[in-house]
C-alpha cells in the first residue's frame, strides 16, 4: 500500500466526502488513489478558491471538506487541509 492510498482511506474514515484542489504531477498517487475512492476531486482554478470551498463546505455543512493545496511548499509539508 502507497502513502496515498493510505491518506485517501484515513481521510474516508474521517468522513471526507470531497476533496477541493488542483490536479497535477506532484499529487499523481493521490489522484490515483482517489479512483478507487468514495471521495469526489472537485476541481478549481486555484488554490486560494479551492481553500475557500472546502472552509464553506466545512462550516455550512458540519462535515470535514478537504483542500489539496499545491504550491511550492506542498510537496514539503503534504499540503492537506481539513476544515471541520
Amino acid at each position: 500500500m502507497k502513502a496515498a492510498q493510505l491518506l485517501v482511506k484515513c481521510l474516508e474514515h474521517e468522513g471526507v466526502e470531497y476533496i477541493f484542489g488542483i490536479p497535477g504531477e506532484e499529487n499523481m498517487d493521490v489522484m490515483d488513489a482517489l479512483l478507487e475512492s468514495s471521495i469526489q476531486f472537485i476541481v478549481c482554478r486555484h488554490e486560494q478558491g479551492a481553500a475557500f470551498m472546502a472552509d464553506v463546505y466545512g462550516r455550512l455543512t458540519g462535515r470535514a471538506g478537504a483542500w489539496k493545496q499545491l504550491a511550492h511548499f506542498a510537496e514539503k509539508l503534504g499540503g492537506l487541509v481539513i476544515s471541520l
